[in-house]
């Protein structure tokens, strides 16, 4: 059955259900903790992470791919009151979010993608369950719930968690209880640490900057990053010095302290590892009862689908990030210049696409790029993709023809 949305935007901003969440005497009253999970040395709130940031982020491409219109959008909002809409544990939870949740993003992500692979080959993502993805690690105890996957052709490897998170109960933990700044600031580390400890180590675990945490109360989106300080591991300290004082080496053995100093080298990984920074942005169950007048706001469904895509473009953890809002998206494409008739008005950033790109241009300015084939002004742009992709080539297609 089609959904009544009539953008990509209007489907993602609708209500979720309303939950009755059942007590019951055997239910636990603490989080899951582990004595090998690091701590971040600061929490921060990620402030960043709002709807004016989605509008321009990418060039603005994602306000279009919301404000295009499907014809696959499949309405998944007749959700019975019993069993579903009753919440005892997490595991009945669960049967919620796959219900409605992961229906709902999965469904505007397959849209979706294909609006985006008309301008660009991408590869997919979607939301699966984390057994449905490889996770690095021996202890299979603990493994996200939740992962963002993309499809791979190795039909004897899981693929990888590019998109970790984790299902709580609302009664265990709310983000009202997060304190921020620095954790040695903390006297206490309190039961409402555990859950975000678990996700960023699982984070750090699968070497990812994004995840999150999702409770039938509100979601917890996360990203993490180096601290600023960080100062090089022991290991590295250790192989500098003893390379330092053993004087005149021959080619042969400075090649070969090279290539063990290279071993140890430290990537924005693994210096998280040590010291890193989790930020974090609630968003309420709520969030969709009450719509705005120009409908600039932030839901569940809208923030799980935005993390998907932002997973799918670059999951790397880095040193620094660029703004959200000034972030490229790969090569522009030509297509992202055009302007759909839903066009989202925003208060903050009146910036349209064209002038973003120009923005972009001058960045790069001095940076060696591939050449553009943007139009000189908008007014050349009288067309939108169409929100079917065409079929991307495989491989062997590709062999095929370069045979032929």
């Amino acid at each position: 059955m089609s959904s009544s949305a009539k953008t990509l935007l209007d489907y993602l901003q609708r209500k979720n259900p309303t939950v009755r969440c059942v007590r019951y005497r055997k239910a636990t009253k603490t989080n899951t903790t582990s004595a090998a999970w690091r701590t971040p040395e600061s929490i921060l709130k990620w402030d960043e992470f709002n709807f004016a940031s989605l509008q321009t982020m990418y060039g603005g491409y994602l306000r279009e791919a919301l404000c295009h219109q499907y014809d696959d959008l499949r309405d998944y909002s007749n959700i019975p009151d019993y069993p579903l809409r009753e919440i005892y544990d997490e595991d009945s939870f669960t049967s919620l979010i796959v219900s409605w949740n992961q229906a709902v993003v999965n469904n505007a992500l397959a849209e979706s993608q294909g609006f985006i692979q008309n301008c660009q080959e991408r590869n997919e993502i979607f939301m699966a369950k984390g057994a449905q993805a490889d996770y690095p690690g021996s202890n299979s105890q603990f493994r996200p719930d939740w992962a963002g996957t993309q499809p791979n052709e190795d039909q004897d490897n899981l693929p990888r968690n590019v998109l970790p998170g984790d299902s709580k109960m609302g009664r265990k933990f709310r983000s009202r209880l997060i304190e921020t700044g620095d954790l040695d600031d903390l006297y206490l580390e309190s039961d409402w640490m555990e859950p975000l400890k678990q996700v960023y180590n699982y984070c750090l675990q699968a070497k990812v900057r994004y995840g999150y945490i999702l409770t039938e109360k509100e979601i917890i989106v996360l990203r993490i990053r180096p601290a600023s300080e960080t100062y090089p591991s022991p290991a590295i300290q250790s192989e500098k010095s003893s390379f330092s004082t053993q004087g005149s080496v021959t080619p042969k053995a400075s090649a070969a302290a090279e290539t063990t100093l290279e071993a140890f080298r430290e990537t924005p990984a693994t210096k998280a590892m040590r010291a890193g920074i989790l930020e974090f942005k609630p968003i309420t169950w709520k969030a969709g009862d009450k719509p705005d007048s120009n409908g600039q706001r932030l839901t569940i469904n809208l923030a799980l689908w935005w993390l998907h895509i932002m997973a799918m473009e670059n999951s790397t953890i880095e040193d620094t990030y660029l703004s959200l809002r000034s972030t490229p998206w790969g090569p522009s494409p030509a297509c992202c210049t055009g302007r759909s008739e839903n066009h989202i008005p925003s208060n903050e950033d009146q910036i349209s696409t064209h002038s973003a790109q120009q923005q972009q241009q001058q960045q790069t300015s001095g940076r060696k790029r591939k050449k553009s084939f943007l139009p000189d002004s908008d007014d050349e742009i009288n067309y939108l993709p169409t929100p079917k992709a065409t079929p991307r080539q495989t491989r062997s297609m590709k062999r095929r023809q370069q045979s032929d």
